[in-house]
């Protein structure tokens, strides 16, 4: 994960926290002032809240907490997935409430600098926490499924769209697949105990199936292959899911 800033502010573009973690750097009162009048004009037009924006190859992902006036922000690389930050962002927010909640803050930002450490823990914190045993039997799984003729590739992902494994991907469409699967959690909320669906990434076929804890897309040879591929990306789910579960390595919430 490539990830820039993370920033806590007023709705007025105050800013309370900021974590410096990547390589891009900006003045941060610049940052969250410019971030509180676009998120403010987008509600003002739209009449629906902001979740991201896109800035060459970085992107910033924003979350808004109503009942404090505080807006929770993180900047990253392009590649990353909108769902998987914004879920940080919120356990920050819940961190962050519940911890100052009954703080009438006047002065100083430095007062909420011990707060920088929890920030990171939660930014670097797996959605999965495989071990390495266990992610190598994945990795097992996964290049046997690639072997089989009517498949190119295949790729693992969390239920918020992190990566976590990818064999013979074709490189020219890693971060679209990444933002296509992105575009189906977004419409559903959720891939738990979906059925495979066929979507395109280029001009390639792909097969996206998930459960509650993963989500894996297959890179079809030809349309042809289409029906052996979505039968075997289900068997395979259900292996990998089951290993992973069986070796007690899901992340407690």
């Amino acid at each position: 994960m490539t990830i820039h800033n993370v920033y806590v502010f007023r709705k007025s573009g105050e800013p309370l926290v900021h974590v410096k973690i990547g390589s891009i750097e900006a003045d941060p009162c610049l940052v969250t002032g410019l971030l509180s009048a676009i998120y403010s004009f987008t509600l003002e037009i739209t009449k629906k809240r902001l979740k991201s924006i896109t800035v060459e190859d970085c992107q910033f992902v924003v979350l808004e907490d109503k009942d404090s006036s505080l807006i929770f922000a993180a900047c990253v690389d392009f590649e990353e997935s909108v769902i998987d930050i914004q879920k940080r962002l919120k356990d920050i927010k819940r961190l962050f409430t519940r911890k100052y909640k009954d703080i009438n803050y006047v002065g100083d930002v430095t007062f909420f600098k011990p707060f920088e450490k929890e920030i990171k823990e939660v930014m670097f914190a797996p959605p999965i926490n495989i071990d390495g045993s266990t992610l190598l039997t994945v990795k097992e799984k996964l290049k046997e499924m690639s072997e089989l003729s009517e498949i190119q590739g295949c790729a693992l992902y969390s239920a918020t769209g992190k990566p976590i494994l990818s064999i013979q991907i074709p490189k020219n469409i890693e971060v679209s697949l990444l933002k296509r699967i992105e575009g189906l959690l977004l419409a559903s909320s959720t891939f738990q105990e979906l059925k495979p669906v066929l979507i395109r990434v280029e001009k390639f076929p792909v097969i996206v199936i998930g459960s509650d804890l993963l989500i894996l897309a297959v890179v079809v040879q030809d349309d042809e292959s289409v029906g052996v591929a979505s039968i075997v990306a289900e068997e395979y789910l259900k292996k990998i899911d089951f290993t992973i579960k069986i070796a007690g390595s899901v992340l407690e919430d």
